[in-house]
């Protein structure tokens, strides 16, 4: 009778760290597929807002280090996203919107939405923090919460039929317009006062590819010195990033043209 011949324990060996090299190596490039994450913190005001935030970066710490553990290569950078999509082109970016604001009367917000260029939501949170310290502090304790919440992997939903031509679209969170992210600037004494007087504010504004904002041109009756008009054009800048225009199915740069005030 013949009995089978024992496998060398030596052959498992070599086996089983063939298979633990290849899952890894499978693991690696789904992560190096993983789309870039645009990761940035917009700041809304109005006559009924609290802002006492100056510094967000303990309020993106958790987000970033929760993106980054889960694979994703993430920058806060508008250079740098443009570059890295200049070296590889056609590579997939998510944007990851983190808005804080807090209402007379509430408690500080963080919401948080993950989305494509088309402006659809592959994931959104958002938590409310009681403020037992600062305000930044009850942010960045929100933004935690938010954090956990985060799934390891972002998935698109259906969306139906993506249209090939279309105009950028600013992305509403929680109701805030475009101009609710400009108010800093237009409630400070010299701008308030030409705006109760009836002045205009006429904006035109470039998006590029990526939907970043640019101010191109400024008009109208309200007259800027050159530290407001920098103030007006970094708040331009902070503003969450615009779907960006479509133009036969691809990206591409659109100006705008807005107008603020009439009595405001």
């Amino acid at each position: 009778m013949l009995l089978p011949k024992r496998t060398p324990a030596f052959l498992y060996q070599w086996v089983s760290g063939l298979l633990i090299s290849v899952f890894a190596l499978l693991a690696s490039e789904a992560h190096a597929q993983r789309p870039v994450v645009y990761l940035s913190v917009s700041n809304p005001a109005g006559p009924l807002l609290i802002n006492s935030t100056k510094d967000f970066s303990a309020v993106l710490a958790p987000l970033r280090q929760r993106l980054q553990s889960n694979g994703y290569r993430v920058t806060t950078e508008q250079d740098t996203l443009a570059h890295l999509l200049e070296q590889r082109a056609g590579f997939p970016f998510l944007y990851a919107d983190v808005v804080c604001y807090q209402h007379a009367g509430s408690f500080p917000t963080v919401t948080f939405a993950v989305r494509d260029s088309l402006n659809h939501v592959w994931f959104a949170a958002s938590e409310s923090t009681a403020m037992f310290g600062t305000q930044q502090g009850a942010f960045s304790g929100a933004a935690k919460r938010v954090a956990a919440k985060m799934p390891a992997t972002f998935v698109a939903k259906p969306t139906g039929i993506v249209p090939t031509d279309r105009a950028p679209q600013f992305m509403a969170y929680d109701n805030f317009q475009f101009t609710q992210y400009l108010e800093k600037v237009l409630t400070a004494t010299p701008q308030r006062q030409q705006l109760k007087r009836g002045a205009t504010l006429e904006l035109e504004l470039a998006v590029d590819a990526l939907g970043f904002a640019r101010v191109k041109a400024i008009g109208g009756q309200l007259t800027l010195d050159d530290a407001g008009r920098q103030a007006l054009e970094s708040a331009v800048r902070n503003t969450p990033p615009w779907g960006p225009a479509y133009q036969n199915g691809r990206r591409t740069t659109a100006n705008l043209q807005t107008v603020i005030g009439r009595g405001r």
